[in-house]
């Protein structure tokens, strides 16, 4: 018999499968997604000395719900969400939703209650919300700042960028290593937590082994 938070982990790796069928190479991407977010969440108490906000269970579960922060993108027309050429405006606010779509549906689950995995389930509702929101309060959806923006949505939307720039896209290539650092760098303070990227520059090694493992990798 299913335990409560192993019950949500099988839910949840299901809905991944879907995620990962909508997308081609959607599960290569959200394998990195998962190293690069538990790479930069496990320096963080080091770097901060917040040994608080990020604990082993807090890591396991970033870890586990991280290949979710796009799942409301399976509510987005194919026409749009795979389309090869810009987006029109229209099409950007259609795009946007994802962020929301992609919370009510983990919320949708019935699993933040107690006994149910809802610490999972709620890190999961938080990301797939919050990571397009920016430091400086210029994201979507409610325009957050700061640090009322959930620390574990902020860790992904780094990740999310660098691997959105370094991975091969249709209408372009992929981005070099070196010109990603420098548009997350530039982005400091502004897209991204600067804590955070003081991390990523510490770690950017580790990053860039990853990626060099990848079909498509732009090679420095």
């Amino acid at each position: 018999m299913f335990q409560p938070r192993e019950a949500a982990k099988a839910l949840l790796h299901g809905l991944r499968s879907l995620a990962e069928a909508r997308e081609e190479g959607a599960g290569p991407h959200l394998e990195r997604m998962s190293e690069y977010a538990g790479i930069l969440a496990g320096n963080l108490p080091e770097a901060t000395g917040d040994t608080e906000r990020i604990t082993p269970a807090i890591l396991e579960d970033l870890c586990e719900i991280c290949p979710l922060y796009d799942i409301g993108k399976m509510g987005i027309p194919n026409a749009i969400l795979l389309k090869t050429t810009k987006l029109t405006p229209e099409e950007f606010e259609i795009i946007k939703t994802h962020a929301t779509l992609g919370a009510e549906t983990l919320r949708g689950l019935g699993l933040v209650k107690p006994q149910s995995g809802h610490s999972l389930v709620l890190m999961g509702i938080q990301i797939a919300e919050s990571h397009h929101e920016k430091w400086d309060g210029t994201g979507y959806p409610k325009g957050l700042t700061g640090e009322a923006i959930p620390l574990a949505a902020r860790i992904v939307a780094l990740a999310d960028v660098y691997d959105a720039l370094t991975s091969r896209r249709s209408y372009r290539l992929a981005f070099f290593h070196n010109q990603a650092r420098k548009i997350i760098l530039d982005g400091r303070g502004k897209h991204f937590d600067p804590a955070l990227v003081d991390c990523f520059l510490a770690l950017e090694d580790r990053f860039l082994e990853i990626r060099r493992n990848c079909q498509g990798f732009a090679s420095d």
